[in-house]
């Protein structure tokens, strides 16, 4: 779904980001999930104010998969290079290797 609308593919060249999950290379339960993400268009306008700041309405996307049992962890990244492009690794440092930020761990835990 995005903004409450069913959606099944973006153009590639439309993804803004990735959220992309994947397993370890040894993992029992492999998975590896990959979701395109649209970004906010450059004049959407900025409905939203946190701490003083305005920002665009931000999409809403909502997807479903199924996963290992509970208490696996998976890596997440995104992998559309959006850092500095100046410098090896050529848009994957700065933001993108921030963990946390761009990517990092998440936890199952209900099954």
């Amino acid at each position: 779904m995005y903004n409450n609308k069913p959606m099944s593919q973006i153009n590639a060249d439309d993804a803004a980001h990735t959220f992309t999950i994947q397993s370890q290379p040894d993992e029992t339960n492999p998975i590896f999930v990959s979701v395109p993400l649209l970004g906010v268009a450059d004049n959407a306008p900025s409905n939203v104010t946190i701490n003083g700041n305005a920002y665009p309405t931000p999409n809403i996307i909502k997807f479903q998969f199924h996963t290992g049992p509970a208490g696996h962890v998976y890596v997440w990244h995104c992998y559309v290079p959006c850092g500095n492009d100046r410098e090896s690794p050529y848009g994957f440092s700065g933001p993108m290797a921030t963990t946390g930020f761009m990517a990092g761990t998440m936890t199952v835990t209900n099954y």
